[in-house]
């Protein structure tokens, strides 16, 4: 959500800030603020503050919002007015006010408060109605349809591309891009998305998918709606994917669905325009030798990536259970979605030489059943002895060849536990590349020093995961995974033979931005570490219990301390909530929930808490 910006004009006259401090006081002993236990029933001198009286008001607010959905109007009206009494230029007690005497039958008086409100949070300006200054001339834009997955879950455009968001799309680009041609695509191989793209003389492109489309409510922010859009831009002069991301966009206050859907997409498009990528892409002149590469046709059809892995998955399954020729027509099916996808193309051709070596073997079985002296599991005893040398010679290499590639598998599907003794004897001596990096980092810090790395490498020779052991050590500490870019981007920490953490760095920065810790034997999960801002210290922190979300902490402040402590029950509910407001790393204010509602609220230390409330 977009925070709220108060206006600058701020009242100093001190006979207006005795008014407020006596007007908090009022409120505070009519609410009963002080009542509890282990609080005295005088409240100590107020030392009154603008932040103060906002945070009050904050917290009227949602109870004028709680009071509101309970179908409570006149009551909600009240709350409203006395927080606005503590914080008239609170644009959001201002919208509610609004909308409370609008339903009350007021609406003079809710247009007087919806003045004031706009004055204070001006809304967002319209949306431009000409096109950008650069030519859209030789421009294809590609709408591609939502993440499955996000369908699901009721996040994303159900109805595509009938709805109102891919609507808004197609009208938006017809102003801001006229010259530009927009269709709807699928992709079914990188082969098929280079020619369909060579047919349409594009000298560049631009794939946007909704990835997110909803608008909601809730008591501490209020009405929004929420769009992000994947955008993926490239051109044909052989430089590939210019840029691909995420741009989310969150609009406060919408109007109702679906026209608040419609709004927020819109003005994502704006964000997407506005990305020097896109520049760029406009100002590409056009060039007689087009050359779209697979790694950009992929950053443009991200679908196509997502089917391969799941060919590879499955394949690896077949693999696991013997079933060779069902696995290698998986493997096939990878390599036509993307034929230059090295990792696959290596998979394949190492599942297809086991595949003709077991269809070989088993014609010489079918072709010496009567071999005098045979013993099952062996040759037959009339091939000569250079023949059996030659066929045993084959056999070793394919099966060194297949140790390796099963033990490459493993570590693909390996993350609950250690690697097995197999894999492990796959290992190559390595040298340390940085040994600051995180990787060598977390391996010191879990096993000690001196430390030595072994490689996995694919059967194309590219490296699968580095293992960090102490010197002569038979399991490994870390392991080490590398990103699409080359560099690492997560690490996998063991325990007595299974994982214990997890780190992955998520926005590609070299430094971990999440930390999973799991309890002994690799599960369930008990912590999740989150950091936001990239700092190196977690601002939010999830504990479960037995796969259960049972608590959040977090650091408000950004100081390296968390200062909010939740407490949820079995059903996700929030249960209770304890704030540090002075950063002493005591409770100073501690409030019990009940099905969303305040119960109960205790102030631990009363000269914090009065200032602030």
């Amino acid at each position: 959500m977009r925070a709220h910006t108060p206006h600058p004009a701020r009242r100093s006259d001190s006979l207006v800030r005795l008014a407020r401090a006596v007007a908090v006081a009022g409120a505070l002993v009519a609410f009963g603020v002080g009542c509890g236990a282990g609080v005295n029933q005088t409240l100590p001198q107020m030392q009154s503050s603008e932040a103060a009286l906002d945070t009050y008001a904050r917290r009227l607010l949602h109870d004028a919002r709680l009071l509101r959905d309970e179908g409570r109007l006149e009551a909600a009206a009240r709350v409203a007015a006395r927080g606005l009494e503590l914080s008239p230029d609170n644009a959001e007690l201002q919208h509610l006010r609004a909308d409370l005497l609008e339903a009350l039958g007021e609406p003079e008086n809710a247009a007087a408060h919806r003045r004031v409100a706009e004055l204070l949070d001006p809304p967002p300006p319209p949306l431009p109605d000409s096109a950008l200054e650069l030519s859209s001339v030789g421009l294809l834009v590609v709408l591609l349809e939502p993440p499955e997955q996000a369908v699901r879950r009721g996040r994303a455009p159900e109805w595509w591309p009938d709805g109102p968001e891919a609507e808004v799309l197609v009208q938006r680009l017809a102003v801001r891009l006229p010259d530009a041609r927009v269709v709807h695509r699928r992709a079914s191989s990188v082969d098929e998305a280079r020619a369909w793209i060579v047919d349409q003389d594009a000298r560049a492109v631009l794939s946007l998918r909704v990835d997110r489309a909803f608008c909601s409510e809730t008591l501490k922010d209020g009405a929004f709606a929420v769009a992000w859009l994947r955008a993926a831009t490239a051109v044909g002069a052989g430089r590939g994917v210019e840029a691909a991301g995420e741009v989310r966009e969150t609009v406060d206050r919408p109007g109702p669905e679906p026209g608040c859907r419609r709004e927020t997409v819109a003005r994502a498009l704006e964000r997407v325009l506005a990305r020097p990528a896109v520049r760029n892409a406009l100002e590409t002149p056009a060039t007689d030798h087009a050359r779209w590469s697979s790694r950009a046709i992929r950053g443009l059809f991200p679908e196509l990536g997502r089917r391969i892995d799941q060919e590879l998955a499955a394949g690896r399954h077949l693999m696991t259970s013997g079933q060779l020729a069902a696995a290698v027509e998986h493997f096939r099916a990878a390599v036509a979605v993307d034929p230059d996808d090295v990792d696959a193309r290596s998979i394949l051709m190492d599942a297809e030489t086991s595949l003709e070596l077991s269809s070989q073997l088993a014609h010489v079985a079918a072709r010496h059943p009567e071999a005098e002296g045979a013993v099952a599991g062996s040759f037959a005893p009339n091939f000569t002895s250079q023949q059996r040398l030659q066929i045993e010679r084959l056999l070793l290499d394919e099966q060194r060849r297949r140790d390796d590639l099963l033990a490459t598998l493993a570590v693909l599907d390996e993350d609950r536990e250690a690697p097995s003794a197999a894999t492990v004897a796959a290992l190559r001596p390595a040298e340390i590349g940085d040994p600051d990096g995180v990787g060598p980092r977390l391996a010191r810090e879990r096993g000690g020093e001196p430390l030595e790395v072994r490689v996995l490498y694919a059967p194309d020779g590219g490296i699968v995961a580095r293992y960090y052991f102490t010197e002569g050590g038979a399991e490994p500490v870390l392991r080490e995974e590398d990103g699409v870019d080359g560099r690492p981007d997560r690490w996998v920490a063991y325990a007595a033979g299974a994982r214990r953490e997890v780190w992955e760095d998520r926005r590609g920065s070299g430094v971990p931005d999440l930390h999973l810790i799991f309890a002994e034997g690799g599960d369930p999960l008990e912590r999740l570490e989150v950091d936001s801002n990239g700092d190196g210290r977690p601002d939010r922190a999830f504990h479960y219990v037995d796969g259960r979300l049972v608590s959040e902490d977090r650091d408000t402040t950004g100081n390296g301390r968390f200062d909010l402590f939740e407490r949820f029950d079995p059903s996700g509910a929030l249960t209770l909530r304890e704030e540090d407001r002075n950063g002493d790393g005591s409770v100073d204010l501690r409030t019990a929930y009940r099905s969303g509602r305040i119960v109960r609220r205790e102030i631990m230390n009363p000269e914090v808490v009065t200032e602030i409330q």
